[in-house]
């Protein structure tokens, strides 16, 4: 299941609607990026940030299916990324 990521609008109205846009914004300042910069940006240190967002989420208890979906990431992407942070 390829899913495309969703518009950075629609991502931040989610986050928003799922009160996590606290959590993401304290994340991307932490690495000195916007939040829109997080998401969108393939450049360092854009990926840390979401890395981090990502093992945020999983702390939170998260499922990998479940970040995948809020982002437009397959679950298998997600899992990556949080190895690599680890």
């Amino acid at each position: 299941m390829n899913q495309h990521p969703p518009g950075t609008a629609a991502l931040m109205r989610q986050l928003r609607e799922l009160d996590l846009y606290d959590h993401a914004e304290a994340i991307a300042r932490c690495w000195c990026i916007t939040v829109d910069d997080m998401f969108r940006s393939r450049r360092p240190p854009a990926p840390f940030a979401r890395e981090a967002f990502y093992l945020h989420l999983r702390d939170l208890g998260w499922s990998y299916p479940r970040i995948g979906a809020l982002v437009g990431r397959d679950h298998t992407t997600v899992m990556v990324a949080c190895r690599c942070a680890t």
